[in-house]
């Protein structure tokens, strides 16, 4: 399902206090994103459904793919995509329980990267995110992979490779040119429309 993942700008709608998750996603792909993320991890599972009903629908009108970060039973229940942490359900466990739709994998470092192709979880993953790439307040406990890192992953894998975390304007063009399949941007860093128009154009190239 690989080539159903549009490359490019992957937007992540992440509440604010000021935020309305609608017109974030709107935003989001007026400004070019192609796949939304809806993540937010501190709401009760029905206000989350709510919220992903929405997005969902959004999405669809606009033909982008829409993912929901992390609540699997949430993702089967509006039959859709999924993106899963490293200390979330597994692939392995969800694919076992039928679910057929995209599923995300997020790979932390290089090491990660090696045990998840032995313990066969990226053989039933559809792309992987990989990050931080750099030093992030979103996750400040997470120590950044690096460029480096990240490259060596974005070439070895046989995976669409998405990268995030920390991405600012003076390094967006040393990202790029690691050629991942995509950037990951929260919905409230979309205002920098340097990095934003930057990303566009690399992928429209």
């Amino acid at each position: 399902m690989s080539d159903k993942i549009p490359k490019g700008l992957y937007g992540i709608v992440f509440p604010i206090s000021t935020e309305n998750f609608v017109d974030s996603a709107k935003m989001m792909i007026d400004k070019g994103a192609g796949i939304i993320q809806y993540r937010d991890k501190l709401i009760d599972d029905s206000s989350f459904l709510h919220n992903a009903e929405k997005i969902k629908q959004v999405c669809e009108d606009s033909n982008a793919l829409f993912i929901v970060n992390d609540r699997a039973r949430i993702a089967e229940e509006l039959d859709t995509n999924v993106h899963l942490g490293s200390k979330d359900n597994s692939p392995i466990l969800l694919r076992r329980s039928g679910f057929n739709n995209i599923i995300g994998y997020t790979i932390d470092n290089y090491d990660s990267f090696n045990n998840s192709i032995k313990e066969g979880i990226l053989s039933l993953s559809d792309y992987l995110g990989t990050g931080p790439v750099f030093f992030t307040t979103m996750k400040p406990d997470k120590k950044p992979i690096g460029l480096e890192e990240v490259g060596k992953i974005i070439r070895e894998s046989l995976l669409p490779a998405y990268v995030i975390g920390g991405i600012k304007e003076k390094n967006i063009e040393n990202i790029l040119s690691l050629e991942p399949a995509g950037v990951a941007i929260m919905s409230y860093n979309f205002c920098n429309n340097n990095i934003i128009n930057k990303i566009n154009k690399h992928y429209r190239r």
